[in-house]
């Protein structure tokens, strides 16, 4: 192999891509644009959110659905739209609203949660009064707890819908997050579920053409369907992989291009998910072979391995770290069989999660030198 050819080729590959974005945000895959494609699911939310505005009662949302099936832009954009009209028609006065959204995987915790949304310090023991205060000062008030199965306990839920005004809205892969709960927690919030099923070929195609158009310089509408029909059908409808594949396909629109834009997204996006993992989940992911463990070895073997964590490591915790690793793509979990007990296996390049971990003592190190 020609080594100089390999690097020169690979590059202009990348160097192709950066130079055909127009505009880098519509590739974020936390930017909520000015239009986005509305799902048949969202008039639920519009009809929910208009009626807490109209009445003051709030018909609280369980929003669950699978990876990169629109949950967290749709609930954004509708919430924000309904409640921007409100404000121009004179319905709503600016200072009367207030929107808290929360990522569980950043905060798991009903106190973390307290001290996020008050900017108070965790383990003030007025905490749960002044989160209270926060939350009733507002006449239109809505906390959207988004990944909430990542939730390790779930009194944040009680007291936002036993003690407040507030408007509830939780956003879940696991369809049986609403399950999870504890009856009177389950009584107190009694939502509305709404299902988000993964996106058909036709939906990601009006989906891609959208942040074509608007993020980049040149882009074929015909390769576009091609890309929207393969997603849908091997990489189960998820937006996330549809719209990085357009970043990565520069400008070779060519259909044979096809596949490596689409790995190289899929790549990219299971990449993020792993360097945005905690610590003690990396930690964990790390002993996951490729090859089927038992969840009661690997259990064992992390307590030894990773001994630091043992104080707050409980079984049900344990088992809500695997939950949220397949939630996130990254491992399979199987149910038990007679004695054998469940298992899982890595689902994902084993060389990858070395890289992250690298990554994550590198920076442990530098802050180290910095201080």
């Amino acid at each position: 192999m020609d080594l100089t050819k390999f690097i020169e080729d690979e590059a202009d590959k990348f160097i192709s891509a950066g130079k055909n974005i127009k505009d880098p945000r519509f590739f974020d895959l936390d930017f909520v644009p000015d239009s986005i494609y509305l799902r048949p699911e969202a008039e639920d939310l519009i009809e929910a959110i208009a009626f807490y505005i109209g009445s003051s009662l709030r018909p609280h949302l369980n929003i669950q659905g699978g990876k990169g099936a629109g949950k967290t832009v749709t609930t954004k954009y509708v919430l924000n739209t309904i409640l921007k009209s409100q404000m121009n028609k004179g319905n709503i006065k600016e200072d009367e609203c207030k929107v808290f959204y929360v990522s569980c995987r950043d905060y798991p915790t009903s106190q973390k949660i307290y001290a996020y949304v008050t900017g108070e310090k965790w383990g003030d023991p007025f905490l749960v009064d002044k989160f209270l205060e926060e939350m009733n000062s507002y006449k239109y008030s809505f906390l959207i707890l988004d990944e909430a199965d990542f939730l390790r306990d779930h009194n944040i839920i009680f007291t936002t819908t036993r003690e407040t005004r507030t408007f509830l809205i939780t956003i879940a892969q696991n369809v049986n997050f609403f399950d999870s709960l504890d009856p009177a927690t389950q009584s107190s919030f009694l939502p509305r579920h709404v299902s988000f099923r993964p996106y058909h070929s036709e939906e990601l195609f009006i989906i891609m053409k959208d942040r074509a158009e608007k993020g980049l310089h040149k882009f074929t509408l015909s390769i576009i369907e091609k890309m929207a029909k393969e997603i849908a059908e091997n990489h189960f409808g998820d937006a996330r992989v549809a719209i990085r594949s357009l970043m990565y396909m520069g400008d070779n629109w060519m259909e044979d291009y096809i596949p490596f834009a689409i790995k190289k997204a899929a790549q990219s996006i299971i990449f993020d998910s792993v360097r945005k993992l905690r610590d003690r989940e990396l930690a964990l992911l790390s002993l996951i072979p490729p090859k089927e463990i038992k969840t009661a070895e690997l259990f064992r073997e992390f307590l030894r391995r990773f001994p630091k964590y043992n104080n707050r490591m409980t079984k049900p915790t344990f088992f809500s770290m695997l939950n949220y690793l397949q939630a996130q793509g990254l491992i399979l979990t199987m149910k038990g069989r007679g004695r054998g007990g469940s298992a899982c296996r890595l689902v994902v390049d084993p060389l990858l999660v070395s890289k992250v971990i690298k990554e994550r003592e590198a920076e442990i190190v530098d802050s180290h030198e910095g201080s």
